[in-house]
C-alpha cells in the first residue's frame, strides 16, 4: 500500500506548530491519516481508520488566513469563486474545503476551518477491472459507499487500468474539483482530463470534442448532472462515476440517482465496503434481475 506521497509538501502549508504535532501523531499509527481538520479557536484533528483524534491545538484567525494564503498560492481573491462554494482546488488528489462564513452583500468574509483529505491509495481486489469490463465491453458502472470509504481511489484505480494497458481505452475524466487526477493515476495513460468543469458541462464537452470510449466522474447526483448523462448515453458512451449512499435502497432514494435507473443508464451497482486496508463489494446488476 502508498500513502503519503506529498505529505510533507501538504504540512509545508500549514502553522509550523500544526505539522510539527501532526508529524508526532503519524508516527504513532500504523494507519492512514485520511483527514487533516484545522478550526480557529477550537480543536484541530485528525481522521485515522474512520475515527476522531483530537489534537492539542487551537489555530488562531491569524494561522487560519495564513493557511489559506499557502492553499492559494498567496492569492485568495484568485480562488473566490471556488473559496464561496466550499473548496480550494488542489494538485496530486489532495481535497481542501473550507467553511467560509458570508459577510454583507454575499462575499466570503471569513473561513472557520479547513479541511485537508489526503490521497490514500489502498491495495484494490484483483476482480474489480473484470467488475467493470466483459470481453472489451465497459459496464457502465455507479459505486457507492458513504464518505471516507473509498470511492475516489477505486476510480483512480480504475482510470489508470482502462486507459493504460494492450487493449487501452480513450477516457474522459470530469475532475471537477481536482480531485481524481495524481500522477500515479494519470502516467502513461489515454487520459483527458477536463478540470474545474461541472460534471454536466464537462460530460457534454467530452461527448461532444473528445470521443471518450468511457466517462469517469466523481459524486455525481444533482439535476444537471442526471440531465447530461442522460445525453450521453444516447450517444453510447458508457460511464464509471460514484455517489454518496450507504446502502442500495438509500441510493435509490435519491431523485436524480432513481431517475438514472429508470432509464437504464448504469448496469451495474457496487456497494464498497472497507475494512482497515481491505476492500468489499457488494453487487447489484439489473441485467440479471
Amino acid at each position: 500500500m502508498t500513502y503519503y506521497a506529498n505529505l510533507e509538501k501538504i504540512l509545508a502549508l500549514l502553522p509550523s506548530r500544526a505539522a510539527n504535532i501532526i508529524r508526532s501523531e503519524i508516527d504513532k499509527t500504523d494507519f492512514p491519516v485520511s483527514e487533516i481538520r484545522l478550526r480557529a479557536d477550537r480543536p484541530a484533528s485528525l481522521t485515522v481508520d474512520n475515527k476522531n483524534i483530537i489534537l492539542p491545538l487551537r489555530c488562531t484567525d491569524s494561522e487560519i488566513r495564513g493557511t489559506l494564503l499557502s492553499l492559494c498560492d498567496g492569492s485568495p481573491y484568485a480562488y473566490s469563486e471556488t473559496i464561496s462554494r466550499g473548496y480550494i482546488p488542489q494538485k496530486n488528489g489532495v481535497r481542501c474545503t473550507v467553511c467560509p462564513t458570508k459577510g454583507a452583500g454575499g462575499s466570503v468574509d471569513s473561513i472557520s476551518s479547513i479541511c485537508l483529505r489526503l490521497p490514500c491509495e489502498f491495495d484494490v481486489p484483483d476482480n474489480l477491472y473484470e467488475l467493470c469490463v466483459d470481453n472489451q465491453r465497459i459496464i457502465p458502472t455507479l459505486f457507492y459507499s458513504p464518505p471516507g470509504v473509498g470511492k475516489t481511489t477505486i476510480l483512480r484505480f480504475l482510470i489508470k487500468r482502462l486507459s493504460c494497458s494492450q487493449n487501452a481505452f480513450r477516457a474522459s475524466v470530469i475532475d471537477s474539483r481536482r480531485e481524481l487526477y495524481t500522477r500515479t493515476s494519470s502516467a502513461d495513460t489515454l487520459t483527458d482530463y477536463l478540470f474545474g468543469y461541472e460534471k454536466g458541462e464537462g460530460i457534454e464537452l467530452a461527448v461532444r470534442s473528445l470521443s471518450p470510449q468511457v466517462i469517469f466522474c466523481d459524486e455525481i447526483g444533482l439535476k444537471e448532472d442526471a440531465e447530461s448523462i442522460l445525453a450521453a448515453e444516447n450517444t453510447g458512451v458508457p460511464l464509471i462515476a460514484s455517489a454518496h449512499a450507504d446502502s442500495l435502497e438509500a441510493l435509490f432514494k435519491r431523485p436524480q440517482i432513481a431517475k438514472l435507473r429508470d432509464f437504464g443508464v448504469f448496469e451495474r451497482y457496487i456497494g464498497i465496503k472497507r475494512e482497515k486496508y481491505k476492500y468489499e463489494f457488494d453487487i447489484y446488476d439489473i441485467t440479471k434481475k
